[in-house]
């Protein structure tokens, strides 16, 4: 006789009823007549070979140590971005970092595509706010994009989008979201929050003025 469940299936395994049923256990002849010199009964091992969940296994792990490493070199190049790239002023390295299709969908208006309007819009920050810093307060990872959340501290001294020096510290937080491809930066959205900036430089009043 089978139980058959009457109601919606449940999460949980349904463990059915079957009526008993003699078991019929082989007899098995150990004799010492198989057994090793030393009284041993041989012992029969499963062959890795002939088990094919352990090589699904294996290819998983493969595949899973190669994801963790693209997403550690992506976390570390985009690190490298903003430490060398930004804070110590070495624009030469985005050669490096990015490729030469690289996109930015927020470039403001003039600037050229690619990795040259990238050098360029980080120029104008370096010229404008000569001692800037940009701290990284939290990264994270998802497939091949870094999402990075921001702050950027300095001192308004220079031209800025034809702003003229006011002289005025700012501290200006930012999100990042970047894409990558064999390890080089290849696409990017967002960047600084331009309404925080023109606000704390006085060129736009803040809310309640």
């Amino acid at each position: 006789m089978l139980c058959l469940p009457t109601e919606t299936a449940s999460v949980f395994p349904c463990f059915c009823i079957f009526p008993a049923m003699p078991l019929h256990i082989p007899s098995v002849d150990l004799t010492r007549s198989q057994a090793h010199d030393n009284g041993d009964l041989p012992v029969q091992r499963p062959h890795r070979m002939n088990n094919p969940d352990l090589l699904h296994r294996k290819g998983t792990f493969t595949m899973l140590t190669e994801v963790n490493k693209s997403t550690e070199a992506n976390l570390a190049t985009n690190r490298r971005f903003y430490e060398e790239v930004i804070n110590q002023k070495r624009l030469a390295v985005v050669d490096e970092v990015a490729g030469a299709n690289y996109v930015s969908h927020s470039f403001p208006p003039g600037l050229p595509p690619g990795r040259e309007g990238l050098k360029a819009f980080i120029s104008a920050f370096h010229t404008a706010f000569p001692d800037g810093h940009l701290s990284v307060d939290h990264m994270i990872d998802s497939g091949d994009t870094v999402a990075t959340r921001l702050t950027f501290r300095g001192t308004h001294t220079g031209d800025f989008m034809g702003i003229p020096p006011t002289g005025k510290k700012v501290t200006v937080p930012a999100l990042d979201m970047a894409r990558y491809a064999d390890g080089k930066l290849v696409e990017h959205w967002g960047g600084p929050d331009q309404m925080s900036l023109m606000q704390q430089l006085g060129v736009i009043p803040a809310p309640g003025q």
